[in-house]
């Protein structure tokens, strides 16, 4: 996009020395249309609300999962339409990526292959997942193409991490409406050789003991709004 057409922020990440000994920065770049930035304003501004700050959901999802975590971790976020890829290396967000495959096209295609209505093939997703009943085969069989696609894309993007810094991600936190499907977690484990982790934002925070079931259920879809919500209580 046109450098007009976007609002930048930017933040010094790292210091390194690189071959020959010179001393480089790596600096964070984040880029954000416009028209989504006038978006949100009038949003708050419908609603009364005071805007404090906008920012990708990469930092937010970072802020509520990682903690003290120095590691390089890999945060996959498969929400309804979009899945994000973010890698944090140091407790810091060092790239994010993201793409159209997610839990409406899972569904969508599952009501095609089936002949059902999306509604029930949703609920045909959030019971089987990738771990299908007896006789519930094909269902694996459409899902499981689409899935493939995801981890490939996220193997590409965790090479292609490594290539450049030396630093290998071997530890991944899923998040988003579907991480909690039945199989997903043990699915993206087996085949990205990865510790996989679900999502659990609330982890962090206290709250009265007899939420924790629902918590912990629901908390994989939250983890942007939590990491939100840390923003000014966290440094």
């Amino acid at each position: 996009m046109p450098i007009e057409d976007v609002t930048l922020d930017w933040s010094v990440v790292g210091r390194r020395t690189v071959e020959g000994g010179a001393d480089v920065l790596d600096v964070l770049l984040v880029a954000i249309p416009n028209e989504i930035v006038a978006r949100y304003v009038k949003i708050a501004q419908t609603a009364g609300l005071e805007l404090r700050a906008l920012e990708s959901e990469s930092f937010g999802l970072a802020r509520a999962l990682i903690g003290l975590d120095k590691s390089p971790l890999c945060l996959v976020d498969v929400g309804a339409s979009s899945t994000d890829i973010t890698i944090v290396d140091e407790g810091t967000v060092r790239i994010a990526h993201n793409f159209d495959i997610a839990g409406i096209r899972l569904s969508g295609t599952l009501a095609r292959s089936l002949q059902v209505t999306y509604s029930r093939a949703d609920t045909i997703k959030q019971e089987s997942g990738l771990k299908p009943r007896a006789g519930e085969k094909n269902i694996i069989d459409i899902i499981t193409p689409l899935v493939d696609l995801i981890i490939a894309e996220i193997s590409r993007f965790v090479a292609d991490y490594a290539a450049k810094t030396n630093r290998k991600v071997a530890r991944l936190i899923l998040s988003g409406g579907s991480a909690r499907l039945p199989g997903f977690a043990e699915y993206f484990a087996e085949k990205l050789g990865f510790n996989v982790t679900i999502a659990n934002p609330f982890g962090s925070l206290l709250y009265p003991p007899l939420l924790d079931k629902k918590l912990k259920i629901i908390g994989p879809s939250y983890g942007v709004t939590v990491g939100m919500a840390m923003r000014h209580f966290v440094q």
